[in-house]
């Protein structure tokens, strides 16, 4: 199956050196650390704002992000989501195995010295192409902070994520990384995705983060079998395993219902599920762990600073 080869030879032969140097550039804006981050740090700023309204939207104008009364749901459920998305990326990866292009741009005279090794990292990938990860990740993740944030205008926030999310998806053919149907699918991954989970938030019953991260954990798990438990897949188990401990805990302080949770509790189980990851797969599993764990007690805290 051709995925347009003729299009990237095109582009690998016709551009400009610094075109080349600012496309490594772009790119790392859908790497996987920056995509976790970005995340990591939305919920924290959604829990930590959840009672204010800053948008100019208005609050009846509810979507499976943001609750009719206009406030952001409790919880890390961003990052939640974030990760389910990067783990349905891998189960599609493993599930197609078409390799990347055999192009390799060479470095431009234009990057500096010391900069070379980081370019080269940057065009340099193994791993199976299709979809692309970058397109798809940067769909999900810039994709709901611009559907979930309470900052201008929808229109508007909608609008700087498609531009991210395409110049992502065109830094990855530039950098000779992907093939255009590649990205062209990537970005249609992440697009479905947010409606089949914008669809379950919507019809399931439990919180939204516990229902984020349940779906995150599915997905890693699956993830993990059709990788042959890649490192990367078994990251994305922790720390969707380290939420959800975390979370089941937390929660409590916020349901009428439920008695609530003393701060050793939480601590107790946090420790208890990233010795767990360390035991099971190593320091690779407990760093995420702690970070699902983190995420859950950063944003439980700024709800509490609100309340």
């Amino acid at each position: 199956m051709d995925r347009g080869s003729v299009v990237l030879e095109w582009l690998v032969d016709g551009l400009p050196e610094w075109t080349v140097a600012v496309a490594a550039l772009v790119t790392r804006l859908g790497d996987v650390a920056v995509l976790v981050a970005v995340a990591f740090v939305a919920s924290w700023t959604l829990a930590r704002g959840r009672r204010s309204r800053t948008s100019t939207d208005t609050v009846d104008r509810r979507t499976p992000f943001v609750p009719s009364d206009g406030s952001s749901p409790i919880g890390p459920w961003v990052l939640g989501l974030a990760v389910g998305g990067l783990s349905a990326v891998i189960v599609l990866k493993y599930a197609f195995a078409l390799p990347r292009p055999s192009v390799v741009v060479a470095v431009p005279t234009v990057v500096p010295a010391p900069l070379e090794p980081w370019f080269v990292s940057s065009v340099t990938i193994g791993g199976y192409a299709f979809p692309s990860g970058h397109a798809a990740g940067a769909t999900v993740v810039y994709g709901l902070v611009a559907l979930s944030a309470r900052v201008g205008t929808r229109r508007l926030r909608l609008a700087v994520a498609s531009l991210v999310v395409l110049a992502v998806s065109l830094s990855r053919l530039v950098v000779a990384v992907h093939y255009p149907l590649d990205v062209v699918a990537g970005i249609a991954v992440g697009v479905g995705y947010l409606a089949g989970v914008g669809w379950l938030l919507e019809q399931a019953r439990g919180d939204r983060t516990t229902v984020s991260f349940a779906i995150a954990f599915g997905l890693a798990a699956l993830a993990a079998v059709a990788s042959g438990f890649s490192t990367r897949a078994l990251q994305y188990v922790a720390l969707s395993a380290g939420a959800l401990a975390a979370w089941s805990v937390a929660n409590r302080r916020f349901d009428p219902g439920s008695k609530a949770s003393s701060p050793a509790a939480f601590a107790v189980t946090g420790v208890a599920v990233v010795v767990t990851c360390f035991v099971v797969a190593g320091a690779t599993a407990a760093s995420p762990a702690l970070l699902g764990v983190l995420a859950v007690a950063l944003s439980a805290h700024s709800v509490d600073r609100g309340r």
